[in-house]
């Protein structure tokens, strides 16, 4: 279950924290905007690595107390589709990384970087959040949480602020990401959003 949390770690960060000063890196109260590391990486950044990283360990305490104190329990065929719901975004998730190896936790882009419009990016632009989406729909279910489900609501303003600032940051540094948001409309589920 640790390596669910992939998306939020906060050790993906050290190829843009080499070039800062201590008081300047992800995470700290002097946190830069944006910056060019000494690799020719274009980062942006914004404490909502570290939001993140909250509101999946604070998922994992209270869904580990919620069973232990029996407050929403879950029938076990239920704990059963959560684990094929982790099993699946993990899965799905894994299949992103392998149509785009410029994949990561960290907002960034490369000088060698093109825009992916293959596999499931020809069918939503951020196509990595689905598969955690879907991890994190799974994660309450397999820990015995009904209640843990609400921690969702919590986290997709979170995570639909991330996908616009990466956007921002996408649209001004990568060649060719304007022509794909007007090719692939959806950023992360069709029709909708």
């Amino acid at each position: 279950m640790a390596g669910l949390g992939f998306h939020f770690r906060l050790h993906d960060l050290r190829e843009c924290n080499r070039s800062l000063p201590l008081d300047k890196r992800p995470g700290t109260f002097g946190a830069a905007k944006e910056y060019w590391s000494s690799s020719g990486t274009k980062c942006g950044t914004t404490n909502h690595y570290v939001s993140g990283a909250d509101c999946y360990i604070a998922l994992l305490v209270y869904c580990a107390l919620d069973h232990r104190f029996a407050w929403s329990p879950v029938p076990p065929y239920i704990s059963l589709i959560g684990d094929l719901l982790v099993a699946l975004g993990l899965l799905f998730t894994l299949f992103v990384f392998r149509e785009n190896s410029f994949g990561s936790s960290t907002v960034q882009t490369f000088d060698d970087q093109k825009v992916i419009s293959t596999g499931p990016y020809a069918i939503v632009r951020h196509p990595m959040y689905v598969g955690v989406l879907i991890m994190m729909t799974g994660v309450p279910l397999a820990l015995g949480s009904w209640i843990g489900l609400a921690f969702l609501a919590i986290i997709l303003p979170g995570l639909a602020w991330r996908i616009l600032d990466e956007e921002k940051l996408l649209k001004k540094d990568l060649s060719g990401y304007i022509e794909y948001t007007q090719k692939v409309r959806y950023r992360l589920v069709p029709y909708i959003w």
